[in-house]
């Protein structure tokens, strides 16, 4: 890595963890911080630890015993999809998704959730049950939106493309 250290341009504090012992299949990032995904289904994060650079409080999640399949971000903060259908969340939580306490029930893996979308500052998650669990500014939303077929994400808005609305009607909605 190269850069400013203090968001991620020093990764030597992990060095040992990103040696090609275990190969790192995808990188992520926030403003400030990286995510690596590795091929155990762990996840190394460095760089600045309120932006998601310091993932020691859900380190336990992140460790491989569950696999991790995706990893998201805000500019402050990581969402990660695991293998059972549960979300795990790290980084700023004023403001920017890394605190999903309060739907925390939701992103379990009871119902497994199947996607994950993220914007500037907020996560979405789709469940299989169609149920869509949004958080920010750690407010909990539940929309059931039957019939989901799309959603796509800027850096402020989140549309849903929603197939009950018909063929000729479908529409997008801005939440």
């Amino acid at each position: 890595t190269w850069g400013y250290a203090d968001d991620g341009g020093d990764s030597s504090v992990v060095a040992s963890q990103l040696n090609g012992t275990v190969d790192v299949t995808q990188i992520f990032s926030t403003g400030y911080a990286f995510a690596a995904l590795r091929a155990d289904g762990s996840v190394v994060t460095w760089g600045g630890s309120a932006a998601g650079g310091d993932s020691s409080t859900v380190a336990s999640q992140l460790n491989g015993t569950v696999d991790v399949t995706q990893v998201f971000s805000t500019t402050h903060a990581f969402a990660a999809l695991r293998a059972d259908g549960s979300v795990v969340t790290w980084g700023k939580a004023v403001y920017d998704g890394g605190d999903s306490s309060a739907v925390a029930s939701q992103l379990d893996g009871t119902v497994d959730v199947t996607q994950i979308f993220s914007t500037y500052s907020a996560f979405a998650a789709l469940r299989a049950d169609f149920l869509r669990v949004r958080f920010e500014r750690s407010e909990l939303v539940l929309e059931d939106h039957l019939g989901v077929v799309q959603q796509a994400a800027d850096q402020r808005a989140l549309a849903v493309v929603d197939a009950a609305a018909g063929d000729e009607a479908q529409q997008a909605l801005v939440l």
